[in-house]
């Protein structure tokens, strides 16, 4: 999966006589489900109906996919932050937001830096040229970072400059029953990647069809392959990492790891050498 090849399936799909999907609705679907278990991993709280107690950011919500994304966010978090680099590009979608989510408070920007320290998510990858946009050392202790583009922006590298962040790569789809995919593609047995997973969907709801198409992305295709996965027993198997699959022990790592740089953060500076002097002689007194 890449943007060029997302951008492809149009062409690809007028020119041949089966069904084409690109499978963007079920990878921004399962990452943000991916996402959403991640930031709670991570101990933000969540309020009475499971909407998180906390701040999401998405990187170039202007274009579709990010806008989707918003949308998605908007849904099951308490307070969003929507940039492009063009406000009126978001106008239509703060419209839509606050008719679906009037509980959460949406803040409009065209700057990242700013709001990176206050982020519990930062969502990019979604909208071309974003990539190299988010400064690592700007984000907070604790924070999720979800990576959506591919080729992937963030790696080891990066995950070793800031080790008390979470990066979050992708989520994965646990398929249904005895399923063989033919091809070790690197998941566990029975795991697809979630852009795959799309395909998997509508040939068992028995939708011979094209179904996502280039960047015409919507809010209603994404919820419908997210609903369709459910119906037929599809589950998020895992959450993707820089190294691989993320487990509860590397969460818990990168939890105390963060709790560590807030403790020193908020820590007070030390004593410049003539106040260590003064109170050394006012306990001497």
């Amino acid at each position: 999966f890449s943007q060029e090849m997302t951008r492809a399936t149009p062409a690809v799909a007028a020119r041949v006589d089966i069904p084409i999907t690109s499978g963007l609705s079920s990878l921004v679907s399962t990452d943000l489900w991916a996402a959403k278990r991640a930031v709670v991993a991570m101990g933000i709280e969540q309020d009475d109906v499971g909407r998180a107690v906390g701040t999401a950011l998405v990187v170039g919500a202007g274009d579709a996919q990010g806008g989707v994304a918003a949308e998605l966010l908007a849904l099951v978090f308490r307070r969003l932050v929507v940039v492009d680099r063009s406000p009126d590009r978001l106008l239509t979608l703060l419209s839509r937001i606050g008719a679906r989510s009037p509980h959460c408070e949406v803040e409009v920007s065209t700057q990242v830096d700013a709001h990176l320290p206050h982020a519990d998510l930062v969502v990019t990858g979604l909208a071309p040229g974003w990539r190299g946009q988010v400064p690592l050392a700007a984000l907070k202790p604790g924070a999720v970072l979800a990576d959506c583009s591919r080729p992937q922006e963030f790696g080891v590298q990066e995950a070793d400059q800031r080790p008390d962040v979470l990066i979050l790569l992708a989520g994965e789809l646990e398929l249904p029953g005895p399923a063989d995919l033919g091809v070790d593609l690197g998941p566990p047995p029975k795991t697809a990647f979630s852009s795959m997973a799309e395909v998997v969907i509508l040939a068992l709801e028995g939708r011979h069809e094209c179904f996502t198409l280039g960047d015409d992305l919507n809010l209603e295709q994404v919820k419908e392959i997210y609903r369709l996965g459910l119906k037929h027993g599809l589950s998020l198997a895992s959450m993707r990492g820089v190294r691989g699959p993320i487990s509860e022990t590397e969460i818990k790592l990168v939890r105390e790891r963060a709790e560590r740089r807030r403790r020193r953060k908020d820590a007070p500076p030390p004593l410049e050498t003539t106040e260590m002097a003064t109170l050394a002689d006012e306990e001497i007194d």
